[in-house]
């Protein structure tokens, strides 16, 4: 859950009306010391004193999984612990070395089944003293309380519980030993009453307020949709007010395996504020005037590269800006100038990745990874605005190479993975599942041979891709054929399949026979008698033979059929061959197409052939064609009988050439 509104603290003067609300964001807490009482300076008592008659409190909260609401410190190993598990009220405590765990309406069966994180829920617990006769209302309603208490005297709060207080969320400095309230719960709570005075705790009395906010905002549990940053001059240009403040808040939480990339810049040629990655540190910059020399800052220690989400917040007053963690602490801390509390920041657009007006800076890139939650907010009073969550998606004018459909890590790189036996991974490219790494810089990468084991101990091995296949011998099955195959040692008849069962031990049972047509049994070895099933229907013989795998039925005149249940007609035989048989009260006749003739259409002998008027027409013209050129030349006297006429133009005398072709009696 991302931190939102802590930021608030550290402008705000924290007077906290009583009965007033109080945010306790991820990582924070509220914390009350033992308290003297005023009649007699010598003794101290816990806040929680009457709390084992009566404790009423109002919450509403962030953290889905539930969490530690509230948690008391006692003598020794004594603690007692509320909080939300499993949807419900949940009560645990230490007496004596004894754990005793109170639950109320949790799970399918219970009388209030959801403590929702959308609205408030007021419980009220009284009868602490007697833990089995305590009980628990939630909403005005009676829950069943669940409880391991039997014959366990309940706490005194004056007496046992002599330690602080801890409100909203868990203190990783003080040893806490809740076994299931160990989250986060990120509450906002409207009041605690103790006991049947119902004595409101005063939240602004706290002495320790660690990222505790004097109110509940409406959208305190944002969480946005998270975003890839895919190539080095990605971006998105934000929408946000860029009037020039004295204020500036910027949260988000980040992952990526980059050493260098530029987070956010938030500026213009008048001043800028900006967040980058450098060497695995992060780098806080920030110039209020746009001249001069910029105050930077790195963080120091546990880089930040190394895969997992880290959250992170800017903050900035005038000329001072700090660089929080995701444990609300310090990590850096840059001061430009005089260091003025009330120095505006011109700028003129506030971008996630990189846009081209960080060239004067050491890093120039977008970081490359993924980034969700982002929490913007710019004023001058405390008063004048809320910080507001945005998401990337929606509130931004302008974006370059960015995935909005959340983290995909595999699509991180620039440039792109050369080779196919290496995986982007949050901007670095790495040896894919499968392979090892000869060296880093360039990236060399060789395949494992997964069959250099010997895995197949009754087989052939092949290796593919970060894995191997066996090819196991037929006595043998399983993923590195070491379980002998029971389809080997009892195999199924007469053309059945075998099927292995998922046992590791051979065995009939441990394989399934799929039986072929006519046959049954566990090996499939028993012929069915199909004609004891009276197969054959009355318009048969009634004679049925059963033989191995099957059966016949002897029908009579007019049937046909496996079980004589097909009436035969005179085209039952297909008489007709390719035409269309029809049925008559006398028998049948055939249709016959194109080609074919008689009662069974047989094909014509000229069946294909050209039709005999065509060919004899055309012979008819052609003897004519010919006796005419016949005609003519014998006519022009200048060819014989049986000669062919040569045209030549010869000496250009025009005369007509010839030669014989036959002889002439």
């Amino acid at each position: 859950m991302s931190a939102v509104w802590r930021f608030w603290m550290l402008f705000s003067i924290q007077v906290l009306p009583v009965h007033s609300e109080v945010f306790v964001d991820s990582g924070g807490y509220i914390m009350y010391h033992l308290r003297v009482q005023e009649n007699n300076p010598t003794q101290a008592v816990p806040l929680l004193q009457g709390a084992d008659d009566q404790l009423k409190f109002s919450f509403r909260h962030c953290n889905k999984d539930g969490g530690l609401l509230l948690y008391q410190e006692g003598s020794g190993n004594n603690y007692f612990a509320i909080g939300v598990y499993n949807n419900g009220i949940y009560m645990e405590m230490n007496l004596n070395n004894t754990l005793v765990e109170m639950s109320g309406g949790t799970g399918p069966s219970g009388v209030f089944a959801n403590v929702s994180s959308s609205r408030y829920t007021e419980v009220t617990i009284m009868g602490l003293r007697q833990l089995e006769h305590a009980n628990v209302t939630v909403d005005g309603r009676a829950v069943t309380l669940s409880t391991s208490a039997h014959g366990i005297k309940g706490p005194s709060f004056t007496t046992d519980m002599l330690g602080s207080l801890i409100i909203g969320g868990i203190n990783s400095r003080v040893m806490m030993r809740t076994e299931k309230l160990n989250k986060d719960l990120i509450p906002c709570i409207s009041f605690i009453d103790i006991g049947l005075e119902e004595r409101t705790l005063d939240f602004n009395s706290a002495d320790v307020k660690h990222w505790a906010s004097p109110m509940c905002p409406s959208n305190s549990c944002f969480s946005g949709t998270s975003v890839t940053l895919s190539s080095i001059d990605s971006y998105v240009n934000l929408d946000v007010d860029i009037s020039p403040k004295n204020r500036t808040f910027i949260g988000f939480k980040f992952r990526t395996r980059m050493k260098d990339g530029v987070l956010f810049f938030f500026g213009g040629p008048g001043g800028w504020l900006s967040l980058y990655l450098q060497n695995g540190a992060l780098v806080i910059r920030l110039n209020t005037e746009g001249r001069g020399r910029d105050a930077i800052s790195a963080t120091r220690g546990t880089p930040f590269n190394d895969g997992q989400w880290k959250e992170v917040r800017v903050v900035r007053q005038g000329d001072k800006a700090i660089l929080l963690d995701g444990d609300g602490l310090v990590a850096a801390l840059v001061t430009y100038g005089s260091g003025e509390m009330l120095k505006p920041l011109h700028v003129e657009a506030l971008y996630v990745g990189s846009p081209n007006t960080t060239t004067i800076f050491d890093v120039t890139s977008a970081l490359l990874g993924c980034m969700e939650n982002f929490i913007f907010a710019s004023f001058d009073a405390v008063t004048e605005s809320q910080p507001r969550g945005l998401s990337l998606r929606d509130s931004n004018i302008g974006s370059r190479r960015v995935a909005f459909e959340g983290c995909t890590e595999s699509e991180s790189c620039d440039p792109i993975c050369p080779s196919p036996d290496q995986v982007c991974s949050l901007g670095v490219c790495d040896c894919a599942p499968g392979h090892t790494e000869e060296t880093r810089d360039p990236l060399i990468c060789s395949d494992i041979d997964d069959c250099a084991g010997e895995p197949c101990t009754n087989g052939l091995c092949t290796d593919i891709p970060n894995d191997y296949i066996c090819e196991c011998t037929p006595e043998y099955k399983g993923r590195n054929c070491s379980v002998q195959s029971s389809c080997y040692k009892f195999p199924c008849n007469n053309g059945a399949t075998c099927e292995e069962n998922e046992t590791s031990s051979p065995g009939i049972e441990s394989r399934t026979c799929l039986c072929s047509q006519g046959y049954e049994g566990v090996d499939c070895s028993k012929d069915i008698d199909e004609c004891s099933e009276k197969k054959c229907v009355a318009n048969s013989t009634r004679a049925c033979v059963n033989y191995p795998g099957g059966f016949s039925c002897l029908c009579t005149d007019g049937w046909t059929g496996e079980d004589c249940s097909e009436e035969t007609t005179p085209c039952h035989k297909r008489p007709c061959g390719p035409g269309m048989c029809n049925v008559t009260t006398s028998g049948y006749n055939c249709t016959c197409p194109d080609g074919t003739i008689g009662q069974e259409c047989a094909p014509t002998p000229y069946a294909g052939q050209p039709p005999l008027p065509i060919v004899i027409g055309v012979a008819v013209v052609l003897t004519v064609v010919l006796f005419a050129l016949l005609y003519i030349l014998l006519k022009m006297g200048k060819c014989k009988v049986m000669e062919i006429c040569l045209k030549s133009k010869i000496l250009g005398d025009r005369r007509y050439r010839y030669r014989d072709i036959y002889a002439v009696s």
